[in-house]
């Protein structure tokens, strides 16, 4: 199977999962570029995208995300809430961020750039342990949460 379909492949399964396995909640966090590293609210006042930062949607002081786009497999990571009160929208859109940032800077430590794929600007797969394949991290701009029903959390992309 040549890169491409694999690639298409995982993208149609991952996909697949948020549709049979539906999502209880869906969370929109705002609309942020991975790469920028910022929390951030388009198209409203900045007194409005703080009070919007500052509002609680994980009502609980632990939660368990499951990274998986854009990587072969699924890569659970918990963390737990600065505030008695659970999660606001920042805390968990700069966490999701941060571990992003990490889990690329470990990729290219331990496999390099393994540069685009022929013919296309798409990221080729690396051989390092989560696989990244398709997107540098600055194609990836983060959305939403989804909640699911065993109560971990699925992160929301554009591309």
């Amino acid at each position: 199977m040549s890169v491409l379909k694999s690639e298409m492949l995982y993208s149609t399964i991952s996909n697949t999962y948020l549709v049979m396995n539906k999502p209880i909640e869906t969370i929109r966090l705002g609309y942020m570029s991975i790469a920028k590293g910022k929390w951030w609210c388009p198209d409203k006042s900045k007194i409005e995208a703080e009070r919007l930062g500052a509002e609680i949607v994980i009502p609980q002081t632990t939660a368990r995300l499951i990274y998986d786009y854009p990587f072969r497999g699924e890569f659970p990571f918990e963390y737990t809430s600065t505030s008695s009160n659970g999660f606001t929208r920042r805390e968990i859109s700069e966490k999701i961020i941060g571990e992003y940032k990490k889990i690329y800077a470990e990729e290219e430590r331990v496999a390099g750039d393994p540069g685009c794929i022929p013919g296309m600007y798409n990221r080729a797969q690396s051989n390092g342990p989560y696989q990244i394949w398709g997107h540098y991290i600055s194609d990836l701009y983060l959305h939403s949460i989804y909640r699911m029903p065993n109560g971990d959390y699925r992160i929301g992309f554009d591309s």
